[in-house]
């Protein structure tokens, strides 16, 4: 559901609604329904990125170094794999960049880098499980995540740590 409202552009009028409250409350106190109702589902949908993540995670670490997966493990990419435009909306967002961007997010998503270079390597084939288009989709939008994420170094250096290591 999450993925289907990203692509709605549940994103940017979550921004939109919540530039208006934040302006409304600084002028007359606003709709303090509407920013509460806001506040939770941006609390919520912070509070599943992690999972979501995770799940990518687990899904590759199962086929790490495999030229062939199983059946049942390219069932669990197929599953987890299209969720990773959920990331980039999320990283490219004013509102909820802030409030995931992590140290736990910057470790899983160092994880992730690894994993998609052993992709692009050939070190670990996705396509006969997810097809080369998927595969080729995986890489292009976690590369488009970085980018999101290095166009903001106040957030990095704030993590500075967690980049270091994560990079070596």
């Amino acid at each position: 559901m999450l993925l289907l409202s990203c692509q709605a552009r549940l994103v940017m009028y979550i921004e939109r609604d919540n530039r208006k409250t934040t302006s409304e409350k600084e002028q007359q106190g606003g709709s303090e329904y509407l920013s509460k109702c806001l506040d939770l589902l941006i609390c919520h949908i912070v509070q599943e990125l992690p999972g979501i993540l995770g799940d990518i995670l687990t899904a590759l670490t199962n086929v790490s170094g495999r030229k062939h997966p199983s059946t049942v493990q390219a069932k669990q990419l197929k599953m987890c794999l299209p969720m990773m435009p959920v990331v980039l909306h999320l990283v490219t967002s004013q509102v909820f960049r802030p409030q995931i961007v992590t140290e736990e997010f910057l470790f899983n998503y160092g994880n992730l880098l690894n994993f998609i270079r052993s992709i692009d390597l050939g070190e670990t084939n996705l396509d006969g499980a997810i097809g080369q288009a998927a595969s080729e989709e995986l890489i292009k939008t976690t590369l488009s995540t970085f980018e999101a994420l290095t166009q903001h170094p106040v957030l990095l250096t704030s993590h500075r740590f967690t980049v270091s290591l994560t990079t070596n």
